[in-house]
């Protein structure tokens, strides 16, 4: 928290003079006109702009507000999930480190008129959930994201694959099928029950298909936006997965399908409760023989990821040195991580 405030701090008052453009004008309005809510899939998101309506604040000042909360809670969120997944403080402080250097934080803080930050915060809250195996606040946190953005409810495989002991394991797919019963429920009502069958039809032949690969020049290079070189240790982190990282498979297969619809820097960002730890597994950084080759590898991954998507004063090196740079880190960081132990997976 020490060290999470005072980065979210600076990076959202820095962002606070961009303007408000594309889908930030609906979220804007949202809040500014509540009840009103514009026609698409922005309309169901409605618990950011409902907060930022009741704030005493004015509506920019009020998504502020919500964004640096969120953005801030994601460092405590992510050390903590470290720990319920069994890893100690040094592994715990490199995953804040990563968390604050990935496109994350700066996305976010940059897009705080939106519900993104809030979503990221209640994902974590989630995992947490899941990671500990406390269903009923599973539930709870999947509910809470049907309202605010519905890539929580990509958990569910990822609960199925956590619980299950061998196989397919029909009981636990009837208990995750519980699990998800209240947000389920949630999404139908907001959805259909009040807007008709229609709505399907309109999500399954939308204009956004594949639109990010035809119209926008840079999705490529947003594949590498979230975690730059740490993509080599999320990498070297499944190659002997633990159950959590089988589990994250599960989360990965409906982010990865999203790209279709939507621009991969987006997206991506949300393996993050899943890239984290496997990351840190990479790193080794509890062992004393390898932590001094797995904080370098650290270091440099987050370089990395600071280099590909800048904030000052990184973003007055010129783009075409900086990515070349972000781009060698990958195979710098791949040889220098010592990989997770034999007998961890």
């Amino acid at each position: 928290l020490f060290v999470s405030l005072p980065v979210t701090g600076l990076m959202l008052s820095y962002h606070l003079a961009a303007p408000i453009e594309g889908d930030a004008q609906l979220f804007h309005r949202m809040a500014a006109d509540w009840p009103w809510r514009p026609p698409g899939w922005w309309r169901y998101r409605v618990l950011v702009p409902w907060v930022v309506s009741v704030l005493p604040l004015a509506t920019r000042a009020g998504y502020a507000l919500v964004a640096l909360v969120a953005v801030t809670a994601g460092g405590p969120l992510v050390s903590l999930l470290l720990r319920d997944l069994g890893h100690g403080a040094a592994a715990r402080n490199a995953g804040v480190l990563l968390y604050l250097c990935c496109f994350a934080p700066l996305y976010n803080t940059y897009n705080h008129v939106m519900p993104d930050p809030a979503a990221m915060a209640v994902l974590l809250l989630a995992a947490r959930a899941l990671a500990r195996k406390r269903d009923r606040e599973l539930a709870l946190w999947l509910a809470v994201g049907v309202v605010t953005k519905e890539v929580t409810l990509f958990l569910l495989p990822a609960r199925w694959l956590y619980a299950r002991r061998k196989g397919l394991d029909l009981p636990e797919v009837g208990r995750t099928a519980l699990v998800g019963l209240p947000a389920l429920a949630v999404l139908l009502g907001l959805r259909f029950l009040s807007e008709g069958p229609d709505q399907l039809v309109s999500m399954a032949t939308g204009t956004a298909w594949l639109f990010p690969w035809l119209h926008q020049d840079d999705n490529v290079a947003r594949l590498y936006s979230p975690f730059a070189a740490g993509w080599a240790l999320a990498l070297l982190g499944c190659r002997r997965p633990d159950r959590w990282t089988i589990a994250g498979l599960g989360f990965a297969v409906p982010v990865l399908l999203s790209l279709l619809v939507t621009d991969a820097g987006r997206m991506l960002i949300y393996l993050l409760p899943f890239a984290s730890p496997a990351m840190v597994r990479a790193a080794n950084v509890a062992t004393p023989t390898t932590r001094k080759r797995g904080l370098w590898a650290v270091a440099l991954a987050a370089l990395s990821m600071r280099l590909w998507e800048p904030f000052l004063p990184l973003a007055l090196i010129p783009e075409l040195a900086r990515r070349a740079a972000a781009l060698l880190l990958f195979p710098v960081v791949a040889w220098l991580a010592p990989g997770v132990p034999r007998g961890e997976d």
